[in-house]
């Protein structure tokens, strides 16, 4: 039986096979050699922004396994080629604040220019309304989500950043256009 060599990342075979991740370090690789003699348009590298294994039976997801392996190969092939931009990464599942309140970095990656992601889609109702089936409209702020709630969100990331000493952006925060 053949066996394709595409996957999504949030299939659990992704993790456990490895030519699945050495097919996507291929494409870092590629990536990396095209691009690293752009100019300053180019910030850095992300190649993984919302890791999960997500499990659609009961709507869950976990952070990979093999992430922290993940993320050390890849920027052990971007600094092969570019040695200077950035290289983000996050925990997982999904790139949440929320998944910084426990987490102390990935230990076994060094790298001066490093910088932690997260994405901030909260409150999930308001960001994604009408999106698969989601009711809308909703309202922002409302009684159960307001600007404390959404504080209290980044301070797990804030709280890391100061425990920490990393560098953190947040890489993506926005609503439906509606």
């Amino acid at each position: 039986v053949s066996q394709s060599r595409y996957t999504s990342d949030k299939d659990q075979k992704f993790w456990n096979d490895s030519i699945y991740l050495q097919n996507t370090y291929n494409y870092i690789k590629a990536i990396v050699v095209k691009y690293k003699s752009k100019g300053s348009e180019l910030y850095g590298y992300e190649f993984m922004g919302e890791p999960a294994i997500y499990n659609p039976t009961n709507n869950t997801a976990i952070q990979p396994p093999r992430l922290e392996e993940f993320y050390r190969n890849a920027l052990f092939i971007v600094r092969a080629y570019d040695t200077s931009r950035c290289f983000m990464l996050t925990p997982g599942p999904w790139g949440l604040p929320t998944n910084y309140s426990k987490f102390d970095g990935f230990k076994t990656i060094a790298d001066s220019n490093v910088i932690y992601n997260f994405h901030m889609y909260m409150p999930h109702s308001y960001t994604h309304q009408g999106i698969k089936g989601r009711p809308r409209p909703i309202s922002y702020p409302s009684a159960n989500f307001n600007s404390d709630s959404i504080a209290k969100r980044f301070k797990a990331v804030k709280d890391f950043e100061v425990r920490t000493g990393n560098k953190i952006i947040v890489g993506e925060f926005q609503a439906v256009r509606w």
